[in-house]
């Protein structure tokens, strides 16, 4: 591995006051100053870039010991424990493989609390090339990570062939809860601003949620400006398809102890066409919102507060009542982006307050307060009384305790409780869930300990949730656990090797267990089912890889036993023209695949990247009596490659880098005993970006997706049914200008 070395060259002693943190960070090789490395205490919120002479400074009244990360663009990043330090050289490496837009790392992460799980890291605000419409979409490019869509605008991730309620999202700390349950509306968080994602796939997050059976989002909003400095960010991008625009604008303000962003975004996007012609209606889509944080630090206190608006208005494509309805039925001629009926209305409110206490250098607390508002309406035959009118409040508490008694071994231990409460408006005409209330007490214990360079982790994890409505009444307790190992070494090439065996027990959503009625927006009548019991889980995780300068090979076998597994299946029925499901429950299923990545970076032409990646997920009733049934909805198999082409370096002026993708996806036909197959299709996308690193600097990227204007259906869309192909070739164009300076006045 290529190592990052940090030099003390001074050292002021175990107790600090007012520190002034200065140093160089150079190239590893050539001994050169690295220019824009980025230097940052994260506990803290706090950072910096050198400057042209690699140079940094950084003021503040911080803890006694404090992690200290660099990273540069196309050197390898890590992180060292500093006791207070008031000069320090930094020696970066190069690292090729830095480039990628999606890294599986450890050191990198937000997760936290394990030594022996790598998590696939994802750099948002660096996916400017090819820029995503939604977190959603720029989450597939990471293998094992599908999307399950109602549109190209409305999609939530898909995890190893799991989804819904068995992927859970947190936001800076916040789970986020938003009728995740239902398939017609997305995350409710615009990429705009946001900093990183990070995916754990299977039930392995237990010091977060012990019923993210099907993986865990971690969404980190944007870095505060560095010290002393503010910006101002504006971004515009316009898609052809379905003359779409996305307009933001973020500010950042910090100074040695307050720190300041705020962020606007509007979107708007009509009806969007389709490759053999016409338009998709009532595909269109507006969403308007903004988001506030704030920082501040001080001795051994730090403190930080986020919250984010959005509000949507979201188009129902496919709506129908006709028995006897064509993919023909629902294209139109002109493009529209006026609503009719039926649609929906999303309104979103989430805030969190984070705060962390560092006790001593072995000791640290952190407590988390958070608050979620959700509200969807949705019209359907009339424009101001609402057909379904829900409303979701959930507010939560957590607290976490680390402990590193020594370099070897870490503790970390926490409890979190939630009140969760769901209500139907007094002039909604359906209800899809009764009126309830859900209670959440947990606790958790992770352990982690290197035996020489055998690194091991145990997790244990207590959960109890209680469920109360007025024809439902039931307690969910539930045990789950993990154990990891993880080897690395370096003979000619590095090696790493780890293994995970994890359980997650997700107890049935109120959905599942009482649904009765149509949902307009997922295209289908859907009943539940009340002596529904919770499902288990128990995944095995192995994940091996093998780099050297040039080449990176990762290799991701897994297999996922689940009792009590429960499906959406489709019954042989038509109820007011639209399908019939009924959540059920297999007694036991297996899924399993395996998920590759191939990186190679030829040592003659620095500047291009080859990436390829598969994945495949198995889903199948496990049965030993007879061949059990597929399982419905899992995702096809998929063959990815990237090529990038890094064409300006040190220019100021010109073209930095184009992008080609491509995305085969197999024919699914393992299949649920009525879900139809899907046949095999083929995207290609090309992106250019442009820079000029003026005093304020401008970045324009602009390509084409689909550009082969192919007519394909996504197996995991709620289109599909309908015979709905996705969006035709889409020529977009992204244009970024960022305004930095210095404060006048450093508080």
């Amino acid at each position: 591995m290529n190592k990052i070395s940090c030099f003390i060259l001074f050292m002021t002693g175990y107790m600090c006051i007012a520190q002034q943190l200065t140093g160089v960070v150079k190239d590893g090789l050539n001994n050169e100053s690295i220019p824009g490395a980025k230097i940052e205490l994260k506990e803290l919120g706090v950072a910096t870039f050198t400057d042209a002479n690699g140079r940094f400074t950084l003021e503040g009244n911080w803890p006694n010991e404090f992690i200290i990360h660099v990273s540069a663009m196309t050197y390898e990043s890590k992180t060292v424990l500093l006791t207070c330090c008031d000069s320090i050289n930094f020696t970066l490496s190069p690292d090729p493989h830095d480039m990628d837009e999606v890294m599986v790392r450890v050191e990198l992460r937000e997760l936290q609390g394990s030594l022996t799980q790598k998590t696939d890291y994802m750099k948002l605000d660096k996916l400017d090339v090819i820029t995503p419409l939604s977190i959603s979409s720029a989450l597939t490019q990471i293998d094992g990570v599908q999307m399950a869509s109602y549109g190209p605008l409305n999609s939530k991730p898909v995890i190893r062939g799991m989804q819904g309620m068995r992927v859970v999202t947190f936001l800076n700390g916040m789970r986020i809860n938003n009728q995740q349950w239902g398939g017609d509306h997305g995350l409710g968080i615009s990429q705009v601003g946001m900093e990183s994602a990070e995916v754990i796939k299977g039930p392995m997050s237990l010091i977060y949620t012990g019923d993210a059976t099907g993986g865990l989002l971690y969404i980190k909003d944007g870095s505060f400006a560095p010290q002393n400095t503010y910006s101002i960010q504006m971004n515009t991008q316009f898609e052809s398809v379905n003359k779409g625009s996305q307009n933001s604008l973020v500010y950042k303000v910090s100074g040695k102890k307050f720190r300041m962003s705020a962020a606007g975004i509007f979107s708007s996007y009509a009806d969007y066409a389709v490759p053999d012609g016409g338009y998709l209606s009532d595909s269109r889509m507006q969403d308007y919102g903004g988001k506030f944080k704030l920082g501040y630090n001080s001795g051994k206190w730090n403190f930080e507060l986020n919250y984010l608006y959005s509000n949507s208005r979201v188009g129902i494509p496919g709506h129908t009542h006709d028995t006897l309805a064509t993919p023909a039925s629902f294209i139109i001629e002109e493009q529209d982006r006026g609503f009719s009926l039926p649609n929906q209305k999303i309104q979103n409110h989430f805030a969190n307050i984070k705060a962390s206490y560092f006790l001593n250098s072995k000791n640290k607390m952190e407590f988390y307060l958070n608050h979620g508002y959700n509200n969807l309406k949705e019209f359907e035959e009339k424009i101001f009384t609402p057909g379904i009118d829900m409303y979701l409040n959930a507010t939560s508490f957590q607290s976490r305790h680390y402990w590193n008694p020594s370099e070897k071994l870490q503790v970390l231990s926490g409890i979190q409780a939630s009140v969760q409460s769901n209500n139907n408006g007094f002039k909604a005409e359906e209800r899809l869930i009764d009126d309830s209330d859900q209670y959440d007490v947990g606790l958790y214990s992770s352990l982690s300990y290197d035996f020489g360079g055998l690194l091991f982790n145990t997790v244990i994890r207590l959960d109890q949730r209680s469920i109360r409505s007025a024809e439902f009444n039931n307690d969910y307790p539930n045990l789950n656990a993990s154990i990891g190992i993880r080897k690395e070494w370096k003979a000619k090439a590095k090696q790493d090797i780890a293994c995970h065996i994890s359980s997650g027990t997700r107890a049935p959503h109120l959905s599942e267990l009482l649904s009765d009625g149509i949902h307009h927006g997922a295209v289908r009548y859907i009943l539940g089912d009340p002596t529904l019991l919770s499902e288990r889980f128990v995944q095995l995780d192995l994940n091996y890889e093998i780099s050297n300068e040039h080449v990176s090979l990762i290799l991701n076998p897994y297999a996922t036993i689940a009792n009590n597994y429960i499906q959406l299946s489709e019954l042989d029925s038509v109820i007011d023209g639209l399908a019939v499901y009924e959540y059920q429950s297999m007694n036991r299923a297996l899924l399993y695949g395996i998920e590759a990545r191939l990186h190679y970076h030829p040592h003659f032409a620095h500047r291009i990247h080859f990436e390829t990646g598969f994945s495949n997920t198995y889903g199948s009733e496990l049965s030993f009596a007879q061949q059990g049934e597929d399982l419905y909805f899992m995702p096809q198999a998929r063959l990815r490659s990237n090529v990038r082409v890094e064409l300006s370096e040190k220019k100021a002026f010109g073209f930095a880098s184009v992008l080609l993708q491509y995305n085969h996806f197999f024919s699914q036909s393992r299949v649920g005993p009525l879900e139809t197959p899907t046949s095999a299709y083929a995207i290609f996308d090309l992106g250019c970006q442009m820079k000029w690193d003026a005093k304020w600097p401008i970045q324009l990227s602009f390509g084409v997706r689909n550009a082969l204007n192919n007519a394909y259906v996504n197996h995991m869309s709620s289109l599909k049914s309908l015979g709905l192909t996705e969006p035709g070739r889409s020529f977009y164009i992204n244009l970024k200008w960022q305004i930095e300076g210095r404060n006048k006045a450093n508080k």
